[in-house]
């Protein structure tokens, strides 16, 4: 009797399902029938599966979805050392109690069986004597069978699926894919090599093996597995040409290594890449998974291993092809995603930041000198990765004409900044504007003033590296909301306001922004007019019956719910 043995590598795109702090780098997994000589139930179709990946967080258990399938085990492989891992088994997930580190590379090896009738049909298994098919509806394009059912896997993921395989040359295969190549082993096995020719989900996977027969061998996991020197032979064959591209891209000649080299670097583990940003889940990549793989494998064999110098290369050679839009995308989305930088990584996409904010604000830069700029500024933010945190108050002394913008850092997270602020002040007589240094924890910021002030803005620039909280007197609020020009200033001045303990001002508030040209700011008074006293409420009344006629439908059903509260009798 001879036997089949099944190894399917699934090289995931970044599409984590339910489980989204965990990053699959390979699946390997293997299938096949238990035989009389085993003592085994013939009825139980046996597999196992190796799932390499890397966790994106830390956390205290992860969920492997196994759906109808029954696990024996869970291992966790450390080289060729094998630790069994306990687990609960419950509504077709395994919750794994396992203490992980963010980054860490993780193994495990999975054994579990997946149950069949004989000479039954089902939407998930077919086998009769000579064929056997997996997700059968699948494979007639019908439907799909059940999810998480053929393998184990973590969530939905989506992938480029590998598939080897070692049967007698009398079988036929069946695969949503394409085969790359094969080959003719002794003993009359043929093995043969597929790949899926696009990224298709679990339930869309499907295999068939016809004149399928009983496992008589007393060790399924050796009869028929390649040798190491049988798969070297068979990649040589078929490297040069894999590894083309990936060379040319690095502007290197195919013909600079021999065949024994190219098989060396196309062997290598992408997976344990360590580059952030060259991940194959950039905006816009534009390069197929598996050919990404085989440019980090050929980086890593140029820099002789070196993660660090490998990452650094792809990273500027995909640049200088990519161009400049892209590098702005990938490092965006990658400021976005900070918390996740390795270390080597982080003062580039702070320093990119930084170069933002400063391109953005000439004016304000230039209120700097260099060292301020350098050692005050630029070096704090990159040492401590922190956004600063800022505190600002203001009163006007009468006396001395002084304005005084006070201020605070929160240094908590990071030490002090040296930073520009520029300070507009509104009086009677016109409009001051000035630029003034942060220059320590705490202090305060002069402005000579020969009136008394109606306003103050405040601004540290475009695309700000931090926060302040702005504590103005309510008079400065009033004057914000009725006068600045920014949509957005005028909602800080009525949040701002929505605080004040003067009953009548905060009326006032109300009535200037129900009166605003913006329905957001209209909206907002609106929602925050729903406890008003009887001099309030008479104070209002033109105004919000006004706006239960208005042309934007939440405006006018937010006043139309006040006036049958307050005025039901209009």
């Amino acid at each position: 009797m001879q036997r089949w043995l099944i190894f399917i590598f699934c090289l995931p795109l970044i599409s984590w399902g339910q489980n989204a702090n965990v990053e699959v780098i390979s699946t390997e997994l293997s299938y096949w029938l238990a035989g009389s000589q085993m003592n085994a139930d013939t009825s139980i179709i046996n597999g196992k599966a190796n799932i390499e990946f890397r966790s994106l967080q830390s956390s205290q258990s992860l969920n492997l979805e196994v759906g109808a399938l029954q696990v024996k085990s869970i291992s966790l492989k450390e080289g060729r050392i094998k630790r069994a891992l306990p687990f609960e088994h419950k509504n077709g997930i395994c919750k794994v109690p396992f203490e992980t580190e963010i980054y860490q590379h993780i193994e495990w090896q999975i054994d579990f069986e997946l149950p069949y009738r004989n000479d039954s049909y089902s939407a998930d298994v077919f086998l009769k004597k000579n064929l056997m098919v997996l997700n059968p509806i699948a494979s007639t394009q019908e439907g799909v069978g059940s999810l998480a059912y053929f393998f184990p896997r973590f969530g939905d993921d989506v992938g480029v699926l590998k598939l080897n395989l070692s049967f007698p040359v009398s079988k036929t295969i069946g695969f949503p894919g394409k085969l790359e190549f094969e080959v003719t082993q002794k003993g009359g096995v043929q093995s043969q090599f597929w790949t899926s020719e696009k990224a298709i989900s679990a339930k869309e996977f499907y295999l068939f093996v016809s004149e399928f027969e009983e496992e008589q061998a007393k060790d399924p996991d050796q009869e028929f597995e390649l040798t190491s020197f049988e798969l070297d032979a068979i990649r040589a064959s078929t490297a040069p040409a894999r590894m083309a591209p990936a060379l040319l891209f690095f502007g290197i000649e195919p013909q600079s290594y021999t065949d024994s080299q190219l098989v060396e670097i196309d062997s290598l583990s992408a997976g344990l890449f360590t580059g952030f940003f060259i991940q194959g889940n950039e905006p816009n990549m534009g390069v197929l998974a598996e050919e990404l793989n085989r440019r980090k494998a050929l980086a890593l064999y140029i820099n002789s291993n070196d993660t660090a110098l490998a990452s650094d290369l792809l990273w500027k050679t995909m640049t200088d092809e990519k161009g400049k839009e892209w590098e702005e995308e990938v490092l965006k989305d990658k400021w976005e995603k900070r918390r996740y930088l390795k270390t080597q990584f982080q003062p580039i996409v702070y320093a990119w930041r930084f170069d933002k904010w400063k391109n953005a604000n000439p004016k304000l830069v230039s209120a700097l000198d260099y060292e301020q700029l350098d050692t005050g500024f630029l070096q704090p933010f990159l040492i401590s990765q922190s956004m600063y945190s800022l505190s600002l108050s203001y009163y006007y002394v009468g006396g001395d004409n002084t304005f005084y913008v006070s201020y605070e850092q929160d240094s908590t997270a990071a030490p002090p900044y040296i930073m520009p602020i520029q300070i507009t002040v509104f009086t009677s007589q016109g409009v001051i504007d000035t630029i003034g240094i942060i220059i320590k924890q705490q202090g305060r910021i002069e402005v000579n003033c020969q009136v008394a002030p109606s306003g103050v803005q405040v601004y540290l620039g475009e695309n700000k590296l931090g926060t302040y909280v702005d504590v103005k007197p309510d008079a400065y609020l009033l004057f914000q909301l009725s006068k600045a020009e920014s949509k957005e200033q005028r909602k800080e001045a009525l949040e701002g306001l929505f605080k004040t303990a003067n009953p009548n001002l905060f009326s006032t508030a109300l009535g200037i922004a129900m009166r605003d040209e913006a329905d957001e700011i209209k909206i907002m008074a609106l929602q925050n007019a729903g406890d008003l006293n009887i001099a309030q409420q008479y104070k209002l009344k033109a105004t919000i019956i006004s706006l239960s006629q208005n042309n934007n439908a939440e405006v006018r059903e937010l006043a139309s719910a006040l006036v049958v509260k307050y005025y039901p009798d209009k």
